[in-house]
C-alpha cells in the first residue's frame, strides 16, 4: 500500500431521552383541536486519534514518520454536544359530514446537530422544520371511491448537507454544514382508491418544488480550480424529483369457485439530482415502470397462486449515485417469478 495515509479509531457515545404529552378537546360535534408537545435532550462524545504516516510505514504510534494529523492532538482530540428541544403539533380536524374530513396543523421537528468526524472538527447546528399542512378525505359513489389530497409547505431552518471540504492541507474531508439562509419547500399529494364489482383501481399523483437555502465557499468536485468554489443557492434537494406518480388496474374475472385476477401497476418518477450539483453525472434520469400480477384463488382463500413480473420492460437505470458520482447502484431489471401459498 502506497503512503502517506491517514487512520483513526472513532468511539462515539450518544444518549437522548425524551417525554411528550397529546391532548385532544371537542369544540363542537363535528371540530376537534388536537394539541401535541415533545421535549428531547441529546448528547454526545466522541474520540478520535488521527495519526499520519509519511515515511512508507503505517499509521501507528511509534512507527518512523508517524506523527499526530495538524489540528490533533496527541493522545487523541474528544468533542462533545449538547441539546435540547421542543416540537410540537397543533391541528384542527373538521367532520364535514360522513363522507368528507378536513384538517390543518402547523407542525415542528428537528434533526440533531453534530461534530464532524475529520479535523478541525466544525460543529453544525440542529435542523429545524416547520411544516403547515392541509388535506381532504373524501368518499364518493356509496364509498365505493375514495379519494385524499394534501397540501404543505415546509421551512427549513439550517438544513444540513455534506461537501467535501479540503480543510486540512488541501486534503477533501467529508464535512457536513448549515445553510446560511432557509430552506423551502412545498407540494400537493393526490391518491385514491376504487371498486365497482370486480374492477380496482388505484393510484397516485405529487408535485414538489424545493429550494434550499445559501450554502456559501463551497467546493464543487465537478469544477476545475479555481473556479471550483462555488456559492450554492437555491439548489433542489436531492432524490426529490417534482413530480412522480402511479396507477394500479385489475379485474377479478369469475371461473366458477375460482376467481382470476390479472393486475397492471404503472408507476413514473421524474428526472432529479443525486447531489446539490447541477453535473450530469449526478442527474437520475426520470422513468417508467411497468410490474404485472396474475392471481388465481378460490372463494375461500385457502389458497393462491400468482405470477409476477416487476419491470416488465427491463428498463435500465440508476436507481442511486453516491461519494459525489464515483459509486453508482443500478436498479434491478427485469423479474418474474411464480409464488404459491396454503393457509392452514
Amino acid at each position: 500500500m502506497d503512503y502517506p495515509w491517514a487512520t483513526s479509531p472513532w468511539n462515539k457515545d450518544e444518549d437522548e431521552w425524551a417525554v411528550f404529552a397529546h391532548v385532544s378537546f371537542d369544540l363542537t360535534a363535528a371540530l376537534e383541536l388536537e394539541v401535541g408537545a415533545r421535549y428531547s435532550d441529546y448528547q454526545m462524545e466522541q474520540e478520535t486519534e488521527w495519526l499520519l504516516s509519511v515515511a512508507g510505514q503505517p499509521p501507528v504510534p511509534g512507527n518512523d514518520g508517524v506523527f499526530p494529523f495538524f489540528p490533533a492532538s496527541p493522545g487523541g482530540d474528544r468533542q462533545d454536544l449538547s441539546e435540547d428541544s421542543v416540537d410540537g403539533q397543533v391541528s384542527l380536524n373538521w367532520t364535514v359530514s360522513d363522507e368528507h374530513f378536513l384538517y390543518g396543523l402547523v407542525s415542528r421537528g428537528h434533526v440533531t446537530g453534530g461534530v464532524n468526524l475529520f479535523p478541525p472538527f466544525l460543529a453544525y447546528d440542529e435542523m429545524e422544520v416547520i411544516n403547515f399542512e392541509t388535506g381532504w378525505k373524501a368518499t364518493w359513489a356509496d364509498d365505493r371511491f375514495r379519494t385524499q389530497f394534501t397540501l404543505y409547505y415546509e421551512d427549513f431552518k439550517d438544513y444540513q448537507a455534506n461537501f467535501s471540504d479540503p480543510t486540512v492541507g488541501g486534503i477533501n474531508n467529508p464535512t457536513n454544514r448549515n445553510a446560511d439562509t432557509t430552506s423551502h419547500l412545498w407540494g400537493m399529494e393526490l391518491s385514491g382508491q376504487a371498486r365497482f364489482g370486480g374492477l380496482s383501481l388505484d393510484f397516485g399523483a405529487a408535485y414538489l418544488d424545493s429550494e434550499l437555502g445559501t450554502f456559501s465557499d463551497v467546493v464543487d468536485p465537478f469544477r476545475a480550480p479555481p473556479d471550483n468554489v462555488v456559492n450554492l443557492s437555491g439548489a433542489e434537494v436531492p432524490f426529490a424529483p417534482n413530480f412522480t406518480g402511479n396507477i394500479g388496474l385489475s379485474y377479478a374475472i369469475p371461473l366458477g369457485d375460482l376467481s382470476l385476477t390479472p393486475r397492471v401497476d404503472v408507476s413514473y418518477s421524474g428526472e432529479t439530482q443525486g447531489a446539490l450539483w447541477d453535473s450530469p453525472l449526478v442527474t437520475l434520469e426520470s422513468r417508467t415502470l411497468v410490474n404485472g400480477l396474475l392471481t388465481l384463488a378460490p372463494s375461500s382463500d385457502r389458497w393462491s397462486a400468482e405470477l409476477w413480473v416487476t419491470n416488465a420492460g427491463d428498463k435500465h437505470y440508476i436507481s442511486g449515485i453516491q461519494n459525489n458520482a464515483t459509486l453508482y447502484y443500478a436498479a434491478p431489471p427485469r423479474q418474474y417469478g411464480l409464488r404459491a401459498k396454503f393457509n392452514f
